[in-house]
């Protein structure tokens, strides 16, 4: 890599810039991403998890302490905090098919937002050099 940082963004292991897409484990080369998704896959199990936990303390209720009407309170709020902390970043193109990285919400909306701008500016350039080559 030269000396230069030309970074749009980095952090807690995760970096994009110009060239590369750099996560702790997988590295991309940004001219191989076409597409930038991004999802929350779990929100939907976590909230069924909660709804189904909380009917179940409703049904059972007057067989259950108060000990185990919290957990169960307890375990549906951390089901729907997880479901709704955890992100898939997917990077999509023909050459590289589907790449999903798991990640914070926090981290992942920053990262997308980055690797947009890294797009943006490709599409800028080769449309620049397309009009001076005609």
């Amino acid at each position: 890599m030269s000396g230069k940082n030309n970074a749009p963004w980095s952090v807690a292991g995760f970096y994009v810039d110009d060239e590369v897409i750099r996560t702790r484990r997988t590295s991309i080369a940004t001219e191989h991403v076409d597409l930038v998704d991004i999802r929350r896959p779990l929100l939907g199990p976590g909230v069924a998890t909660a709804v189904f936990l909380a009917g179940l303390a409703m049904r059972f209720g007057d067989l259950l302490t108060g000990t185990e009407i919290t957990s169960m309170a307890v375990i549906g709020c951390l089901a729907i905090c997880a479901g709704s902390c955890l992100a898939r970043l997917k990077l999509q193109s023909f050459s590289i098919r589907d790449v999903a990285i798991f990640l914070p919400i926090w981290i992942a909306q920053p990262m997308r937002v980055a690797i947009d701008q890294v797009l943006k500016t490709r599409r800028r350039t080769k449309a620049e050099r397309r009009g001076m080559n005609t």
